[in-house]
């Protein structure tokens, strides 16, 4: 590569024979008037991953520059460093099990960026694409989001949304271009905010600065189709790593409802929600030290109890009655990510 990139693509990967492939095509087939990059993470797969992104690195020097680990970093670490990797001016982001629809979506996204140096971020509509079946599903079907989807909005407008995690999410940062010097500064300043271990999650610190710096664009046109159904940081197999899971976007954020001077009282619907969830995934571990401790957070932050939850606290009192609940039908909560 001779010309800086006037963006570039991010690409965090772990284990993804069967998808990166895919990624990268559709990345590639991209077509604008400026140079872009593609920056792999590749975080030391174990399967054949490696060598399929070394053979797209080889084919498309001019293009793809590929960072491979040699220990595994997890894919928060992963990420920030690709971000710190990036030569462009802006960034965008393709995970390797995703892939874009949109062969002008990098085209879009910068022209809005640089007519309005005020938008710190671009994103659009996405697809759900079940990994199992390969049905393809618009993600907001009923346009529950529609009244946060403005082509310009003021970012701080979307930060209760952005906090309480509305389903499906108001911005999807695998459909999204935000400015990499504002993140990057982000990053440098408060890294206890993006890198802290405790944290599951890289979006939701990236979507929620950029907010607060600026404004958000948005497109209504469909550019990803995001796979699910399938194992991922959000959808851990045991309820206990679920409950891992939950506990480190709860703190999150709540500390980021902190940092943008957030009223906590506007993020009651996303405080009950998520507790009485964990008080769900605590009661099906059956164990006792989680239980206690989800219901002492719900006393902390005055969580209305519901029949269930007086049900799993009765329940839990009695260690026979415990484990027969559980081995029989358990408590389920359904809670899509």
């Amino acid at each position: 590569m001779t010309m800086r990139p006037e963006v570039s693509v991010i690409t965090v990967t772990y284990n993804q024979a069967g998808t990166i492939a895919r990624t990268l095509d559709s990345i590639l087939a991209q077509e604008c008037d400026f140079d872009y990059e593609i920056v792999i993470g590749e975080d030391c797969s174990t399967d054949d991953t490696l060598d399929i992104c070394r053979r797209y690195a080889a084919a498309h020097p001019d293009k793809i520059r590929l960072l491979h680990n040699t220990v595994n970093k997890g894919v928060i670490d992963n990420y920030f460093d690709c971000i710190m990797e990036c030569r462009g001016k802006y960034i965008a982001d393709c995970p390797g099990d995703d892939y874009w629809i949109d062969r002008h979506k990098l085209q879009k996204h910068r022209d809005i960026l640089a007519a309005d140096p005020d938008v710190t971020l671009v994103h659009t509509a996405w697809n759900r694409l079940d990994h199992a079946t390969g049905n393809v599903t618009p993600a907001d079907a009923d346009n529950a989001n529609a009244r946060y989807h403005n082509p310009i909005a003021d970012g701080r407008s979307l930060l209760i949304p952005l906090l309480c995690h509305t389903h499906p999410p108001v911005i999807h940062l695998a459909t999204a271009m935000y400015r990499a010097d504002t993140i990057r500064n982000a990053l440098m300043t408060e890294p206890h905010l993006f890198r802290d271990k405790s944290y599951p999650c890289e979006d939701l610190q990236i979507m929620t600065a950029l907010a607060a710096s600026g404004k958000i664009g948005y497109l209504p046109d469909v550019t990803l189709n995001y796979s699910v159904g399938h194992r991922s940081l959000s959808n851990p197999l045991g309820f206990k790593k679920q409950l891992d899971y939950q506990l480190g976007i709860f703190k999150l954020t709540l500390k980021l409802a902190d940092r943008y001077a957030i009223d906590r009282s506007l993020l009651r619907p996303f405080i009950d929600e998520r507790l009485r969830y964990m008080a769900t995934l605590s009661f099906n571990s059956l164990d006792r030290p989680l239980m206690d401790a989800i219901i002492a957070l719900m006393k902390e932050h005055e969580v209305t109890s519901t029949v269930k939850t007086n049900l799993i606290k009765l329940l839990s009192r009695n260690v026979i009655l415990w484990k027969a609940s559980v081995k029989l039908n358990g408590l389920t909560h359904r809670h899509e990510q």
